[in-house]
């Protein structure tokens, strides 16, 4: 597998604006696992949001190894590629970036 290059703070600033951009897609849950994935997406944004300095200048950010390599700026675009669920993909994507500086653990919402 190949090494996923390093971004830089511009690119991490158009990855975080994409992020925030994004909403959820209802194709086929039960409304209650979609109010519970939508508000969690949203606790997710308002964290990015709340911490967006933060994340542009953060080194571990700005490490290009998220989700395997499937997160890409291409002729200055973003590019995600979605293995199966995009909605849980995206919910995952924003809890890897706001783990690298440590403003949010996965384990702890979880429960």
């Amino acid at each position: 597998m190949r090494k996923a290059k390093d971004f830089t703070s511009e690119e991490i600033k158009k990855i975080l604006d994409w992020l925030l951009s994004q909403r959820l897609r209802n194709y086929g849950y039960d409304w209650r696992d979609f109010k519970r994935l939508s508000n969690y997406a949203s606790k997710l944004r308002r964290k990015i949001r709340q911490n967006y300095d933060s994340l542009v200048i953060s080194e571990k950010v700005k490490a290009g190894d998220f989700m395997n390599g499937r997160l890409e700026i291409e002729n200055n675009q973003v590019h995600y590629t979605t293995g199966q669920s995009f909605n849980e993909e995206y919910i995952n994507l924003m809890a890897e970036i706001l783990e690298r500086i440590n403003v949010y653990n996965r384990r702890q919402w979880l429960s």
